[in-house]
């Protein structure tokens, strides 16, 4: 089948907007250029096109480009009308209240989790240091409790891609031997929950539960992230109590009937 008209162009212009991420959030004409495999000329109309419409604006002084104004409003929107996102806010809420502690919804990108929503704890907790969990944030899945949990319960293809790329050693304690990764995976299905501490940065904690839909995948992840001076066996278990009272009611609301998995629920 032939695309149609305009396709192509729509397509190339989407491609630079995808290159703007968190790790390179600036580029030149000709870096980007180089980045989506187009030429100098055709980048550049494509940027202006993009700019025209505030998709895309231009650093004046550097000449940088960087996602506009536009785009910020529709990530936003996109965000709002989620529908994972409007049924899981009023739970994440409670849970945060409840714990004390940050709470975020994430789901499974590729060999990313993506943070779709975040709700602070009474706790002050700033994250992870040189970085900022927001909404939109990634993770390298397998660095992470909430990516380890919706690998668990994703499908053998899915787990063997992400083993297959090298995970780096964020920290000294990061867990990179992808034999020890599978094995934090499928400790992860057998409990129901994950927790990792240390894989991103010293002295951070995280527990994850996943949240089922009405066919019984796994769509997204609850998580609870605090510092390890706060993560006591006794509140670590508090935590896992309400983290995963949280994940089920989640689960039912989307239609998650219990023990469709097969596993045991207790």
């Amino acid at each position: 089948m032939q695309p149609y008209p305009g396709t192509q162009a729509v397509q190339r212009a989407i491609s630079l907007l995808f290159a703007f991420t968190d790790e390179h959030p600036y580029w030149s004409v000709s870096e980007l250029a180089q980045m989506v495999g187009l030429n100098r000329t055709t980048t550049y109309r494509l940027l202006t096109a993009l700019e025209s419409l505030e998709l895309i604006q231009q650093d004046t002084l550097t000449e940088l480009y960087r996602l506009g104004a536009r785009a910020i409003v529709l990530g936003g929107r996109a965000v709002r009308v989620n529908p994972l996102r409007a049924v899981a806010l009023p739970h994440l809420r409670e849970l945060a209240e409840v714990s004390g502690e940050t709470v975020s919804l994430e789901v499974l990108v590729e060999r990313d989790v993506l943070v779709v929503e975040e709700v602070a704890g009474k706790q002050v907790f700033s994250g992870l240091q040189g970085h900022t969990r927001t909404v939109g944030y990634r993770w390298q899945a397998l660095a992470t409790s909430s990516g380890r949990v919706l690998l668990a319960h994703s499908d053998p293809n899915t787990l063997q891609q992400a083993l297959a790329h090298p995970l780096p050693a964020f920290t000294s304690a990061t867990i990179t031997a992808p034999a020890l990764l599978h094995q934090s995976v499928q400790q992860a299905r057998v409990d129901g929950f994950a927790r990792v501490q240390d894989q991103l940065e010293i002295g951070y904690v995280a527990l994850a539960a996943p949240v089922f839909q009405a066919d019984g995948q796994a769509v997204a992840a609850v998580a609870i992230s605090l510092p390890s001076a706060r993560a006591s066996t006794l509140h670590i278990n508090s935590l896992l109590s309400h983290l995963q009272i949280t994940a089920q009611t989640i689960s039912q609301q989307l239609g998650f009937e219990r023990g469709k998995l097969g596993l045991n629920d207790e």
